[in-house]
């Protein structure tokens, strides 16, 4: 009898040590489990937000020239509402702002950052005044051959010793700030837009 209650409790002990092991490597695979699942969460929300981002339009910029006069163009302004179709030349000074358009401060055209242009009202940008919030813009890159479009979000005019609107963000968003004279000459248009 002695015998019979030893190997029955020997069986019951197994059974329990056995149950213990199944329900501690369920547990173990349930945790993974979850993680993997939270993993694939976080994963397919950063997909998400990476199809959300700006996805640069790659064009065709043959019909940009190189260079103008002795200066490297390194892109294109176009507004079509006020018919500015401008080549943006690398150096902004004088000889150069009587051809077109130039940098004056900033990353690469399309590039994270404020991207500062100016340009004469007589001759390049004389209607820049008459643009309104939620006109669009946009810029080509010719270097890597990339399209952008950009949304005005503020046009004003300020000061010529006013050089707030160079400020870099650093968001890392990317904007553009076309700057002209007003007809006097006296002040400063700016225009500012955001990438959209």
């Amino acid at each position: 009898m002695k015998k019979g209650k030893a190997i029955i409790l020997t069986v019951l002990v197994c059974i329990l040590i056995g149950a213990l092991v199944y329900l501690v490597n369920d547990s173990i695979n349930f945790g993974l489990s979850n993680e993997t699942d939270s993993i694939a969460v976080v994963n397919q929300i950063k997909n998400q937000e990476d199809n959300n981002e700006i996805k640069d339009k790659t064009i065709d910029v043959s019909s940009i020239p190189n260079k103008m006069g002795n200066y490297e163009v390194v892109g294109q302004l176009v507004i079509d509402k006020i018919g500015v179709k401008r080549n943006i030349l690398a150096i902004c000074d004088n000889p150069a702002l009587d051809l077109s358009i130039a940098k004056l401060y900033g990353p690469e055209v399309n590039e994270p950052g404020n991207f500062c242009v100016c340009g004469h009202r007589e001759t390049m940008l004389k209607t820049l005044d008459t643009l309104k919030k939620g006109d669009t813009l946009y810029m080509i890159n010719k270097k890597t051959k990339t399209k952008v479009t950009y949304e005005i979000y503020k046009v004003y005019e300020c000061s010529p010793y006013d050089l707030s609107c160079l400020d870099q963000n650093e968001d890392g968003k990317r904007e553009v700030t076309i700057i002209t004279c007003t007809p006097s000459g006296a002040k400063r248009v700016v225009c500012k837009a955001r990438a959209t």
